[in-house]
């Protein structure tokens, strides 16, 4: 009888760890799963968060100017820069926004400065930035997201 109840015992033990197993594994399971979820998400609000961010940059660049006479959009370099004239202490300077060696720069300089588009501040990554004014319309387009923004270039329109 003793053998009998010897080899339950072991059987008992060895379902209980069994079930054990069992449990451990859903247990890792469904922490994988969150934590791919979660990996997934953050990324989506990272690109999210920037695609609003260089919107957002440019709209305020735009509506910085004090009158749409003082922007314009020229290619210097080969390079598309959104530029906006401001003066400083009577003296003139040109804001340029562009982007440049994956990223979207902006260069505070006096007018008569050589542009180098190296030489801007990096503002955020990005694929293609490009600009067009046409029309009493600047056009902004962002390779990245695909995003195209319109701005009416009369005043008040913006």
């Amino acid at each position: 009888m003793n053998g009998n109840n010897a080899q339950a015992h072991h059987v008992d033990v060895l379902a209980a760890l069994l079930l054990l197993c069992a449990f451990a594994m859903c247990i890792l399971s469904v922490l994988l799963a969150g934590t791919r979820t979660y990996r997934d998400l953050t990324a989506r609000d990272r690109e999210d968060f920037e695609e609003t961010t260089q919107a957002l940059y440019v709209t305020t660049k735009v509506r910085q100017a004090y009158s749409p006479e003082e922007i314009e959009v020229r290619d210097e370099e080969g390079v598309s820069c959104l530029v906006i004239r401001s003066l400083e202490d009577g003296e003139p300077y040109l804001t340029r926004v562009y982007q440049y060696d994956g990223w979207i720069r902006e260069l505070f300089t006096e007018e008569a400065y050589d542009f180098s588009p190296e030489d801007g501040e990096k503002v955020s990554e990005s694929e293609g930035l490009s600009f067009d004014l046409s029309g009493g319309i600047l056009t902004a387009s962002f390779a990245d997201s695909g995003r195209v923004m319109y701005f009416s270039m009369k005043e008040g329109g913006q």
